[in-house]
Formats: structure tokens, C-alpha cells, sequence
């Protein structure tokens, strides 16, 4: 046996004296994606354990139009990183605008990449900012 695996179960040889294969057991629920430190994308990852943009929009939308008596239009998203609010804000209505603003240039650039190119969308509609938060922004927003 060799070191450090003094533990391990070895196959039993078949008729011909090799090894036999191990053989993999069929998983019920079909194939799923594996997250390990090496392959998983940290935006991504965010995205699935802390954001929920459908809730938020919803939300916003309900607590604006009682708030103000009529329809949000322009949402400005400060901290955004990768846009995925202000992506799925858009998605909502043909007549929405969004500004996305963060410092970190990176992380606006992954979100072009992966939110913003399913939008199809020229950049009539959003506007991200690589900016601190606290600078003056000309556009106006409703939220």
C-alpha cells in the first residue's frame, strides 16, 4: 500500500487478473453544476445567494406607486456592481431607465459582459457610472 492511503478499499481483481473499473452511480436528480473555489465566479455566486431583483422591483414598484400615487419610472442603483437590479429593472417595462453606478471597474465590466449582453441593450436605457456614489450624478431618478 502506498503511504497516506493506508484506509482506501482496493477493487477486486476480475477474471483476467486486473483491477476491475469502478463504476459510477446514476444520480436521481440529473446532471447539477459544482461549485468549488477553483471554478466558481464570485459575481455569479452573489447573485444567487444574496440578490433577488424580482422581490426587490416588485416591491419598490408597489411602495412607489403608493408612496406617489403613480408608476416609477427611472431607478438609480447605487453599489450596483454587476447591474443585475437595474437589468432586471429594464426587463419590467419597454418605458424604464436605470443609472448604475460603482467604483469598482472590474465588476461593471463582468456585468456588461453576463447581465447586460441578454438586454440587447444599445445603452439608450442604462447608464452605468464607474463614479463614488457620492459624486453628483446629472440625471434625475424616481428611485
Amino acid at each position: 500500500k502506498k503511504a497516506g492511503v493506508a484506509n482506501k478499499k482496493e477493487a477486486a481483481p476480475n477474471k483476467a487478473g486486473k483491477p476491475a473499473k469502478k463504476t459510477k452511480k446514476a444520480s436521481k436528480k440529473g446532471p447539477t453544476k459544482k461549485y468549488t473555489a477553483a471554478t466558481a465566479d464570485k459575481h455569479q455566486l452573489y447573485q444567487l445567494s444574496v440578490q433577488d431583483p424580482e422581490s426587490e422591483v416588485d416591491w419598490i414598484t408597489k411602495l412607489y406607486t403608493i408612496a406617489y400615487g403613480r408608476v416609477a419610472v427611472t431607478l438609480r442603483e447605487d453599489f450596483c456592481g454587476t447591474a443585475f437590479l437595474a437589468a432586471y429593472w429594464l426587463k419590467t417595462s419597454q418605458y424604464r431607465r436605470a443609472i448604475g453606478i460603482d467604483l469598482d471597474l472590474p465588476t461593471l465590466e463582468w456585468g456588461k459582459k453576463h447581465v447586460l449582453a441578454d438586454l440587447d441593450e444599445p445603452g439608450n436605457r442604462l447608464q452605468l457610472l464607474h463614479q463614488n456614489v457620492l459624486e453628483p450624478v446629472a440625471t434625475k431618478s424616481h428611485i
